[in-house]
């Protein structure tokens, strides 16, 4: 740490700090930490569950691997960006905790897709996997992609609002953050219903079903909190 408690250095660099002390270089590395340790400690753990033949890359249980790993990334960074300028302790906890929950669920799903030897990435569009399933979202109607006009996933927010996020200041911002992480939950919790009913493997059939349980109950938290606001 430099003596100047405006200033740091990051890889010889000297970075400024933000007004209220904080470093905007923390969200990556925090992200990145999150997920190194993840991975460090599931490689036996996923070995164990993947004796088996792995299942197909245009499977259900792939495609939702990689379409929730994009999905809950942008969760985690949304979160880390608006921690770091809150001054809310309660609504600072609660982006922590998707975080860190969100970023230990990226560290399996990577981890799985690298004991089956299949990219993180996929080719084509989103949340193909969906459709092949002819799942339909527990509506009883015809199915539909998951896809907003933009090409991004649903409850995906787009460039505009993520900028919007990083500027906002205040209630502004905290009602900004609770807006967009509900409509990603929520979006979320369908993608997650899906994938417990449409996958093969257990593994992706348990891990989809705590991710909706665990956003069905923070979106319920993250509701009540959007309430208080002024």
């Amino acid at each position: 740490m430099s003596e100047n408690p405006e200033l740091d250095t990051v890889e010889g660099e000297t970075v400024e700090a933000q007004p209220n002390g904080r470093r905007p270089w923390l969200v990556p590395l925090v992200i990145v930490s999150v997920l190194a340790l993840v991975l460090a400690g599931f490689g036996g753990y996923a070995a164990g569950l993947a004796r088996n033949a792995p299942p197909a890359e245009d499977s259900a249980d792939v495609g939702f691997l990689r379409d929730m790993y994009e999905h809950h990334s942008q969760a985690v960074e949304m979160s880390l960006i608006f921690r770091e300028k809150s001054e809310n302790p309660t609504l600072r906890a609660i982006a922590y905790d998707i975080a860190t929950s969100q970023g230990n669920q990226m560290g399996q799903m990577e981890g799985m897709l690298r004991v089956w030897d299949w990219r993180l990435t996929r080719d084509g569009e989103p949340m193909q996997w969906m459709m092949a399933g002819g799942h339909d979202h527990g509506s009883g109607a015809s199915t539909r992609p998951m896809i907003q006009d933009n090409g991004l996933m649903d409850g995906m927010a787009s460039p505009e609002q993520m900028q919007q996020l990083r500027d906002a200041t205040g209630t502004e911002a905290e009602r900004l953050f609770l807006t967009l992480m509900i409509t990603h939950h929520k979006a979320g919790i369908e993608m997650a219903k899906a994938g417990s009913e449409l996958a093969d493997t257990d593994f992706v059939k348990d891990l989809a079903t705590k991710m909706y349980n665990g956003q069905t109950s923070e979106t319920e938290l993250l509701e009540s909190e959007l309430a208080k606001l002024p």
